[in-house]
């Protein structure tokens, strides 16, 4: 678990009767969408969100919105999850996501729900903390709509979710979570009405740091990270020197011993995205399966 240098300063009765309460219970005895309330507009992201478990509190620096069920929970955090809500606070020009900002933030009800659902559990339920929530929310097998890239075996095969939260129910690689995040960017344009060339307008113009990450990112053939120039995972990964060496291996061929990750060695042939590509083939996909409801 992270470590956190703050503390109550008061005894645990005196914390629980000052943490703010909403209907009738403290907050933090609600699944929660936290989000980052001082944001950069000129960052990879501007909206930053996650799904906090009951239990944890916090303090100003993150705002955090508790829900009467789970399914407005999902629904708010796949919104914010995607690049269509970022685009809506970058454009406020502000260095701050406040309560009235948040208030604007779309809630979709469509046929595209469960499908949004399924990919904000597997995103946010990574530790048993989260068990409950995914038990009781997971849809029924039979909505659950496979990736767009159900033929790469680096994504998951959403048919073969466990029922029941375990180790294995959540998204882990790099290459399936980013998948998982440009279908909800897909989700969220399809509910909204907007067209492919609008989302990718969006992401043209408003995320350049993304799209700079996006063209020298690559991952090997388990879906793990191999080499980026994302901040975000400074020294998680092979420097370029080391990349250099390696970054034309073929299938089978065995790589020097420092080419390694916690997971073992990296895999051949590597390869890179399009996030425009992708974001077509997922609004395809998704127009097909599920129409225009």
């Amino acid at each position: 678990m992270p470590r956190t240098n703050y503390v109550p300063a008061c005894s645990t009765a005196e914390f629980r009767k000052r943490t703010p309460h909403w209907n009738d219970r403290p907050v933090t005895e609600f699944y929660r969408c936290i989000y980052r309330e001082m944001v950069s507009p000129t960052g990879e992201r501007t909206l930053i969100s996650a799904i906090i478990p009951p239990g944890p509190a916090h303090i100003h620096v993150n705002s955090s919105v508790a829900f009467e069920n789970d399914s407005d929970l999902l629904d708010f955090t796949g919104s914010t999850h995607s690049i269509v809500c970022d685009f809506f606070v970058k454009t406020t020009g502000t260095g701050h996501v406040t309560k009235s900002t948040a208030e604007l933030f779309p809630l979709p009800r469509t046929a595209f729900q469960e499908a949004v659902h399924s990919r904000v559990l597997a995103l946010n339920c990574l530790t048993s903390h989260y068990a409950v929530l995914w038990d009781r929310n997971l849809p029924k097998t039979k909505n659950l709509l496979p990736s767009a890239k159900f033929s790469d075996p680096r994504c998951i095969h959403w048919e073969k979710a466990p029922r029941r939260w375990s180790e294995h129910a959540p998204l882990r690689t790099p290459y399936s979570r980013r998948q998982a995040l440009i279908e909800l960017d897909v989700l969220a344009a399809l509910s909204l009405r907007m067209t492919l060339e609008e989302l990718q307008l969006i992401y043209r113009v408003q995320f350049p740091v993304l799209q700079q990450y996006e063209r020298e990112t690559y991952y090997d053939r388990r879906g793990k990270m191999v080499f980026t120039v994302s901040m975000g995972f400074s020294g998680a990964r092979l420097d370029r020197k080391e990349w250099e060496q390696i970054k034309d291996a073929k299938a089978g061929e065995r790589l020097p011993e420092w080419a390694v990750d916690a997971g073992g060695a990296f895999e051949p042939p590597f390869d890179r995205c399009d996030r425009e590509e992708d974001m077509a083939q997922a609004y395809a996909y998704f127009k097909e399966r599920l129409g225009d409801a």
